[in-house]
């Protein structure tokens, strides 16, 4: 990769002025700097412009009217200037060395791949330890099929062909990254650790009691979609 790679960091944000700064931060430590960082306030009604917009890592806002996650990627993405795209939620971490150890890896395995990394699971600490008892989710180190692990080069997911599906509510994300494979795209699992996810007992229980028009229903969604792709690939090879 040339010295003048350009890493551009986009962040959607709807009411996250609780936590977006201590996102921030994390984007602040990183041992190879973001050339760009765009936050896409998704209609707040709290604080969450302001903060970044007085945080010291240099972000650029970007306002829309409240159109979800999704579409406020895409929205981000749009402005953004770099050759390569990295993602993170307004309430997630980045651990040190993510765009170092990501960039780095482009470099061994070609700039158009698709680069992700391990995550792990950390509770809000906001929030009393006694509501995370009795909540079931993974702990400890896993591979991060998430949006907040990935950097990518601009090209593979920007503009319409390539956008995130504003459709889906919750797996944006996966059928992006299963579209990109069935199109050959290369992908690589770092082993290492580059994020940490924020555990709210509140978002726990709204995905646990949202299956009958929520997180289910996109899964089953992409999983139709694949397998028609399947199907209309073995007609045609």
């Amino acid at each position: 990769m040339p010295d003048s790679t350009k890493i551009s960091v986009v962040i959607p944000a709807y009411n996250a002025a609780n936590t977006i700064a201590e996102t921030l931060d994390s984007l602040s430590s990183q041992t190879r700097a973001a050339d760009e960082i765009i936050v896409v306030d998704d209609g707040s009604t709290d604080a969450t412009s302001d903060v970044v917009v007085n945080h010291p890592v240099g972000a650029k806002v970007v306002k829309q009217s409240n159109s979800g996650a999704a579409a406020a990627f895409n929205n981000g993405i749009g402005n953004a200037s770099g050759d390569y795209i990295a993602l993170l939620d307004a309430d997630d971490i980045w651990t040190p060395e993510k765009l170092q150890v990501q960039e780095a890896a482009l470099q061994v395995h070609g700039t158009g791949a698709i680069i992700l990394g391990h995550v792990e699971a950390f509770e809000c600490p906001s929030q009393p330890s006694e509501l995370f008892a009795n909540l079931a989710y993974v702990k400890g180190k896993t591979p991060g099929y998430l949006a907040g692990t990935v950097l990518v080069r601009r090209d593979l997911i920007a503009g319409e062909a390539n956008c995130l599906d504003t459709s889906l509510r919750t797996g944006y994300f996966i059928e992006w990254y299963r579209r990109r494979k069935s199109e050959g795209v290369e992908t690589v699992m770092l082993d290492d650790l580059v994020m940490r996810r924020r555990i709210r007992a509140n978002t726990l229980s709204r995905r646990q009691t949202s299956t009958a028009d929520g997180l289910s229903k996109d899964f089953l969604e992409i999983a139709r979609r694949a397998i028609l792709e399947k199907k209309q690939q073995d007609k045609t090879g």
